[in-house]
């Protein structure tokens, strides 16, 4: 009997409270045959689970809890050669607003401030993190206080959201966006430092997700390590729900998301099960993110938001699209819905 997971992109919460997991781990082997990845999605696509994912099988710190985490999994049976053998230092980058140049790069550094505190806690490494003026230079103080330390293992950098801050600024001024990026910018300065410690070897892996890929293209030399897999055909469905895998989940029973229901086990007819799925490919029709590939996913979030409201009762939302997917009202709707 599975939970609903609404919102959450905590690994480790999912896979030890019983919710539902759609298996991705298949994807770890191919993601760690290049070293420097981006992959970019449309919002509330299961971009950060996968982030964590990834965090949680190759974190050092997590070694005795992979048979816990990963049972059952795919990757369990068939580990790759670096599991768990890497010190995580992860950025994210959501929530960084737009108000004036200044409060955008005060939110970045601050961002960059909160990855490097928490990596410094979470290995009790005993390095102080340093006062800086940029993103920039505070990362560069801290990898170069960690090459110091002569560990034997190497770091895997994971970026989440990573141009979270370029819709606010092209809703904006332009040209901010572009001084943010061009040479001396404090993005470009940040993205410089981990092509320049990675080209070291301090740095060993990269994976970055994000909205678009303006940002990345914006910074031409600054950043042009990283393999952009986003439309290549082997890893289309790599994030979102297949139609198998939206098949396969109508199939399971859940717990009753409304605790108030006398029924505590849902579990849908098959002809439920048909009308369900219809209802999903009429109105989210899935995506093709390869024209070499004929696989279309769904938004995973759209899926569960659906299920959530649908298993107490047997009632769709009113709404077919979720508030939390909707930025700018009727111009998702006309996109995510046909009328």
């Amino acid at each position: 009997m599975l939970k609903i997971p609404y919102g959450l992109s905590n690994f480790e919460r999912i896979r030890t409270k019983n919710f539902l997991y759609v298996d991705k781990t298949r994807f770890i082997k191919k993601v760690e045959a290049m070293d420097y990845v981006i992959h970019l999605r449309p919002r509330r696509f299961g971009k950060s689970l996968f982030v964590d994912m990834l965090d949680r099988y190759y974190d050092l710190g997590s070694e005795n809890k992979f048979d816990e985490l990963f049972g059952g999994l795919h990757i369990h049976e068939l580990p790759t050669t670096y599991r768990n053998s890497y010190y995580i230092l992860r950025f994210d980058f959501s929530g960084v607003q737009n108000t004036t140049a200044e409060d955008l790069e005060q939110g970045f550094l601050g961002k960059v401030e909160e990855g490097i505190a928490d990596f410094i806690n979470r290995y009790e490494l005993g390095i102080k993190p340093r006062a800086a003026a940029s993103s920039a230079r505070a990362l560069g103080s801290l990898l170069s206080d960690f090459t110091a330390l002569k560990l034997p293992n190497k770091i895997y950098i994971l970026i989440d959201e990573y141009d979270h801050f370029t819709n606010s600024i092209l809703s904006g001024e332009a040209a901010e966006f572009l001084a943010v990026l061009n040479r001396g910018g404090f993005v470009r300065s940040f993205y410089e430092v981990i092509k320049e410690r990675a080209q070291r070897g301090i740095v060993e892996r990269i994976f970055m997700t994000g909205v678009m890929s303006v940002t990345l293209d914006s910074m031409t030399s600054g950043f042009n390590i990283a393999s952009n897999i986003s439309t290549r055909k082997g890893f289309s469905d790599m994030m979102g729900f297949t139609t198998d895998e939206v098949q396969d989940l109508l199939k399971l029973s859940y717990a009753n998301p409304d605790p108030d229901q006398s029924e505590e086990i849902v579990q849908l007819t098959s002809e439920e099960q048909i009308q369900v799925y219809d209802i999903f490919k009429e109105n989210y029709n899935g995506y093709l993110f390869s024209e070499d590939s004929n696989i279309k996913v769904f938004n995973s979030t759209l899926i569960v938001y659906y299920l959530q409201h649908y298993l107490p009762e047997r009632l769709s939302p009113e709404s077919l699209v979720d508030a939390n997917l909707n930025q700018s009202g009727a111009t998702v709707e006309s996109i995510a819905v046909k009328k």
